[in-house]
């Protein structure tokens, strides 16, 4: 009896540094090939159509599209941090305004909020570019703090909070439109308003 058949075989076709998610770190790939071949006998002998192509990290032996070749967190980190500082410097900016005035110590105290929240320092001359681009404060910090919620962690996120608080408190107690601003910031945030009263009172003392 003649035993014929099908099966795929599996074969490497390069080899290279790439940085690996699954490790965190730069690693060695194997590009592997996946094709059809007809079988004598189990024997693979003539080889048929390709049935696809993957990354093979050598280290955790994770499987990737060829897009993975092209990830680099180095400049995914900096680009998060400049999509966190955008968003940061707008919410800042409309708390600042939420009581129709903004004041020298407000600005100042923006331009530090920044800074402990990325730790990167921001002039006021650019947080009053930010101000002057405001266009619509409620339907922008909504979308701004939205996008805040999907880039920090929790650490994050109530870090944020302190510094618009922060600049809040920088002219006088909270009242009317900023705690409401503040109230939509947190519940965007989804930090619990417990907190933010429990941040509130410790800026006022301190």
């Amino acid at each position: 009896m003649i035993i014929f058949g099908t099966r795929g075989v599996t074969s490497t076709k390069e080899t290279g540094p790439f940085n690996c998610p699954s490790c965190g770190d730069q690693r060695a790939y194997n590009r592997k090939s996946v094709r059809r071949f007809f079988t004598l006998y189990f024997i693979p002998l003539i080889p048929l159509d390709q049935l696809g192509e993957y990354i093979e990290c050598i280290t955790c032996k994770q499987q990737y599209t060829d897009e993975v070749l092209a990830y680099d967190p180095i400049a995914q980190a900096q680009q998060l941090q400049a999509d966190v500082g955008a968003s940061l410097k707008r919410v800042l900016a409309i708390v600042m305004m939420a009581d129709g005035e903004v004041d020298d110590a407000q600005i100042a105290t923006a331009c530090q909020g920044y800074e402990q929240v990325l730790g990167l320092a921001i002039d006021e001359h650019e947080m009053h570019s930010e101000l002057r681009s405001v266009q619509d404060g409620a339907s922008e910090l909504a979308a701004e703090s939205s996008r805040l919620r999907e880039q920090l962690n929790e650490t994050g996120k109530q870090a944020v909070m302190q510094a618009a608080i922060a600049v809040a408190l920088a002219d006088g107690p909270v009242e009317g439109a900023e705690r409401t601003f503040l109230g939509n910031l947190a519940r965007e945030l989804k930090v619990p308003l417990n907190e933010v009263q429990t941040l509130i009172r410790s800026a006022t003392v301190a």
